[in-house]
């Protein structure tokens, strides 16, 4: 109804809103980065749609920088083995090709989950890879605030080391601009 010449999505589970929208006539232009370049190659395509060239040349710059920023802030350290969570019940995190995974990689970490994509995991597999940091989107879908009071959970290294963080679900599962801030987080 209110006619716009453009409507940007994501793929994956807007597959179906795309085709409706194609459908009732609208150009949508759906992008689905999973790693931080593809975050860049997103904004350069939609400043190119938008007649913002200058302006996403300019973030994506700023990206850039952010991002070898980072890379060399972890260079002389040692990888950190690590999980994700992004669900909770049931436990679900991120391996190969993914995003978030691009992201822990970028900031020194060594993830655990060895599958590709987005993972159903086990707490005895968890327990086994014992990681020595735990991660967690809080968002709809997990709240890691009773992490530690979770059956089995205070077996693992790094509960009992307080080396538990809340990652913001805006900043690392949203793909834009704003992902190195989630980047630097992880890092930290």
């Amino acid at each position: 109804a209110a006619e716009p010449y453009l409507v940007p999505a994501t793929t994956g589970v807007q597959a179906d809103v795309v085709t409706q929208l194609e459908g009732l006539g609208a150009v949508v232009i759906a992008i689905d980065p999973q790693t931080l370049e593809d975050v860049a190659g997103a904004v350069v395509i939609v400043g190119q749609v938008t007649g913002a060239v200058q302006q996403a040349d300019e973030i994506v710059a700023e990206m850039n920088a952010a991002i070898e920023d980072v890379r060399t802030a972890v260079s002389a350290e040692e990888p950190v083995t690590c999980f994700l969570e992004i669900a909770q019940d049931p436990l679900f995190t991120v391996g190969d090709g993914t995003l978030l995974a691009d992201l822990l990689a970028i900031a020194g970490g060594d993830n655990v989950v060895a599958e590709p994509g987005y993972v159903g995991y086990s707490l005895e597999q968890l327990i086994t890879d014992d990681p020595a940091v735990y991660m967690a989107t809080l968002g709809s879908m997990s709240d890691p605030a009773d992490l530690a009071a979770r059956p089995g959970f205070d077996g693992l290294s790094a509960v009992a080391a307080d080396r538990v963080y809340v990652l913001d679900d805006n900043l690392v599962s949203r793909p834009g601009p704003r992902t190195v801030a989630g980047l630097r987080l992880i890092a930290q």
